[in-house]
């Protein structure tokens, strides 16, 4: 039943998408934007802060600064001797190539062989498509987090119904379903001019290489990405916090055995999303007032989570030591509740 309510969600929010695109992206945006990065960043803490050894953790955590530094040096209109755009897939490649180092002897090179063709493609391309595409991949890592949660019996069902999600319904709308759909209905469209942000293929750039602006697929491309970012929108703000860290495992240098930890007291996790909630509505009148500074401003929060993620999903494939998975026999279905259930 939660399985069948959570695919009519994803269908009826590829509806509303496909009828307004750039209604749902601005205002999703502005109003949970930073609500998902402040929640976000406290799943990762709770679910992985003691089971990365801090060593690797200060060297993230450095070249993450550097980054967020650089979006708050946009932001303040301060002129660089070099392109920003470059320098943060430059330290995103870094990111990657510590992380890979941080591997046992055994697995480091198979972590270099793994990490190095991203990092390749990202330097080589032009810094505006692998900064856009990097955007749009961003929407798809709740899939690794809920890969790695998941365990048990929840494990299957709950990950083909986020595979659904969040790969066949956006292919159905890149293949154009969703505006087949609208005309089976006869259901009106409202892709023009939003309150005083511009058309909607102004946004095209969010989601979109340079390249493909003009292509006949990009409408439906930018329509695919914005269903994407309300799906990744509702995996963090509902999904993870039902899950619960699951207990952030042993320090380094501790006995292998991980074990599962309660998860936090609902109201703590009600109120932790409450106030991200209230702070992101607040975003929203700064939004309004004006849409491309409330985007560089909200840029520099999501910069810290957006590039957190991908050295944090390469340390899970690979263990990057003494980065342990929580084994099995401790993340029984037990302590991993079905998703949607009370936790």
């Amino acid at each position: 039943m939660i399985a069948l309510a959570l695919l009519a969600l994803a269908a009826a929010t590829a509806l509303v998408v496909s009828a307004a695109p750039l209604v749902v992206y601005a205002t999703t945006l502005a109003l949970l934007g930073f609500a998902h990065v402040v929640v976000e960043l406290r799943y990762v803490r709770d679910r992985f802060a003691r089971r990365i050894e801090r060593r690797l953790i200060v060297a993230w955590f450095l070249l993450l600064g550097l980054i967020v530094a650089s979006r708050v040096t946009a932001l303040l209109r301060i002129a660089l001797p070099f392109d920003r755009g470059v320098a943060e897939l430059a330290l995103l490649a870094a990111l990657l190539l510590v992380t890979a180092l941080g591997a046992p002897r055994g697995r480091r090179l198979a972590a270099l062989a793994l990490s190095a063709p991203l990092g390749a493609a990202l330097w080589m391309a032009p810094p505006a498509a692998a900064l856009a595409l990097l955007a749009f991949a961003h929407n798809l890592t709740p899939l690794g987090f809920l890969a790695e949660r998941l365990r048990g019996r929840a494990a299957a069902p709950a990950l083909l119904v986020a595979g659904i999600a969040f790969l066949v319904v956006p292919l159905l709308l890149l293949a154009g379903a969703g505006d087949l759909l609208l005309e089976r209905l006869a259901l009106p469209r409202s892709d023009g001019a939003f309150l005083a942000i511009g058309e909607v293929d102004d946004h095209f750039t969010a989601f979109l290489p340079p390249a493909w602006l003009a292509e006949e697929f990009a409408p439906r491309l930018f329509t695919a990405a914005v269903y994407l970012q309300c799906a990744h929108y509702f995996a963090v703000l509902h999904v993870l916090p039902r899950l619960g860290g699951g207990g952030a495992g042993a320090a380094a240098g501790s006995a292998p055995e991980l074990a599962v930890a309660a998860p936090a007291l609902p109201w703590r996790r009600r109120a932790i999303v409450g106030a991200a909630l209230l702070t992101g509505a607040a975003l929203l009148f700064l939004f309004h007032r004006s849409f491309p500074d409330g985007r560089r401003i909200y840029g520099v929060a999501a910069a810290l989570h957006a590039y957190l993620e991908w050295p944090l999903l390469l340390a899970v494939v690979i263990g990057a030591a003494p980065f342990r998975a929580v084994p099995p026999a401790h993340a029984s279905l037990a302590a991993t509740p079905r998703l949607g259930a009370p936790a």
